[in-house]
Parts: structure tokens; sequence; C-alpha cells
């Protein structure tokens, strides 16, 4: 009786393993600095259940943001500033999942920024305005070789100048404060 009971337990165990697939992951590389909106690139394989992959999905800090039917993901995810712990899942059609823990940190979007004038060389004491362009700036200087500093807004600016001396105007942008969104 001893050996029938360990027959079926053997049996009972042998049958209810959980069937794993496996997760690769090409884009984001775990423990990457990364700007936001992040594109994840995935795809998942069976290797133990014969009816395949059901779904794929994305988790952001423990909770299920995105799924889709099949065995490969391709989509763009808006994440917060920061340290962020995101895992890509598949689940199978026999009951069982498999993981890939991508852990990042999202940084805001470079800034740029650009400036002209009109015109572009006057005479000591005559003006010209200088116009900046920036985006994904948190603040934006004009500053002239002369001394001159003009706080702009984060967008950019027109600054009427009027240099007494040749002047050189350099424009610069400082980095996003505040998550990217799609």
């Amino acid at each position: 009786m001893k050996l029938a009971v360990r027959a079926l337990l053997a049996a009972f165990v042998l049958f209810s393993l959980p069937a794993f697939a496996t997760v690769t992951v090409t884009t984001p590389t775990a423990g990457s600095t990364v700007l936001s909106p992040v594109h994840y690139i995935a795809s998942a394989t069976t290797t133990t259940c014969a009816k395949g992959v059901a779904s794929m999905g994305i988790y952001v800090n423990n909770k299920k943001i995105y799924v889709v039917d099949g065995t490969t993901l391709n989509t763009t995810i808006s994440l917060a500033l920061g340290a962020q712990h995101t895992v890509v899942e598949e689940w199978d059609k026999c009951g069982g999942a498999s993981v890939n823990t991508i852990n990042l940190t999202v940084v805001g979007a470079k800034p740029t920024v650009s400036v002209s004038a009109s015109p572009t060389s006057v005479p000591a004491g005559s003006s010209s305005v200088v116009k900046v362009t920036a985006t994904n700036a948190a603040t934006v200087t004009l500053t002239g070789s002369d001394g001159s500093s003009y706080t702009l807004k984060a967008t950019g600016g027109s600054e009427t100048v009027k240099p007494t001396a040749t002047t050189t105007y350099t424009a610069t942008a400082v980095g996003s404060l505040q998550p990217l969104r799609p």
C-alpha cells in the first residue's frame, strides 16, 4: 500500500510541475539609465508547455500596466523619473508564467537649445534681438561675454540686447525636472 501511495504521489508531482518559458527582453537593458517613455521589446519561448505562450505583460513597481496576446511585445511605456522596478512576464496556456526583471533609472529628456539674433551684428551701442528656443528644459539662461545675463522661460524667449563692445551670447538650457508623458 505504501508503494502505491508513493507512486501516485510521484505521478501527481510529475504532472503538476509548472510549464516554464524563457522571457527575453531585447530593450531596455537591465540596470540602464533611460529616458521616458521607455521602449520595450521582448519575446517568450515555451520550453515545456506544448500549448504555447498565451500573453505577455509589463509590471512597473509591482503594478501590471500593459498586456498583449502572443509571444512578443513591442511597446512604449511612460515611467516616472528615478529608480523603477519593471518586470516583463509571460503567461503560457498551461497555467505557468515566467519573468525577466528589468530595473532601470529614468532621467528627464536632454534639453535642447538654439539661439539666433536679428541683426546678427550691430555697431557698439545699437540693439539686436536675441531669440532663444529650448525644449525639455527647466531653466534657460542667455549669457553675454560682457558679463550680462538674462533668465528666460523654460521654453526660451527673446531679449533685446545693446552691447557696448563686441559681445558673444550663449544660451544654456538645464535639464527637465518633470517626467515626460507620451
